[in-house]
């Protein structure tokens, strides 16, 4: 072989060697990336709103197939018609479970969950003296301001010509709001969830 084939030869086999090198090393800084973001940790209320995993009132009955959860609060901690004690009681409780979807997203079983906050002028229309135990659009849904914060259980399933039913179960009680969680996860993970004030096992 002449010389000159050899170090064409060469050149290709050191331009392929060095593609896979590089190849390999963006997927490395891609997976490493994707492990980090999927580690982080929700810290509470702020923390996740400012990751906009919100949503306003009316856009709860535009949902598509599947279950969801809407914790009902208030942003505002000095808005004394709320239960704050209980609120900040909920705290660990709702960001451990923020964690846990963004960690086990992929899994079947993951009930979404979204923040909903009555100091948005487009949500307060549903504050009343009384909670609704059904309604199919936002104009009927009222929740009894003195009971928040509380949790919603949306279920929306297909009603046929792209028309969808809106069924949903409402927790107000700090014990039966943590317990509803807590099944949530078990039924993805099996495992026990006792969660700390400052920490759990899920963050």
């Amino acid at each position: 072989m002449k010389k000159n084939e050899q170090d064409k030869l060469y050149k290709k086999k050191a331009y392929a060697f060095l593609t896979i090198i590089a190849l390999a090393t963006i997927i490395f800084i891609i997976v490493i990336f994707a492990m980090i973001a999927k580690s982080v940790k929700f810290k509470g209320y702020n923390d996740i709103a400012r990751k906009n995993l919100t949503i306003l009132g009316q856009d709860m009955f535009s949902l598509q197939d599947g279950d969801y959860y809407i914790f009902i609060y208030s942003s505002n901690h000095n808005n004394e018609k709320i239960n704050m004690e209980k609120q900040d009681a909920l705290e660990p409780y709702i960001a451990n479970y923020f964690t846990f979807v963004k960690q086990n997203k992929r899994k079947n079983g993951v009930c979404e969950i979204r923040l909903l906050d009555i100091e948005e002028s487009k949500n307060q229309r549903c504050l009343s003296t009384y909670t609704t135990s059904s309604a199919s659009k936002w104009s009927e849904f009222y929740v009894d301001e003195a009971s928040l914060p509380m949790l919603v259980y949306l279920t929306v399933s297909a009603a046929g010509n792209n028309q969808y039913n809106y069924s949903y179960e409402t927790y107000a009680v700090e014990g039966d709001i943590k317990t509803k969680l807590a099944n949530s996860i078990s039924l993805v993970v099996n495992v026990a969830y006792i969660p700390s004030k400052k920490e759990s096992m899920y963050c």
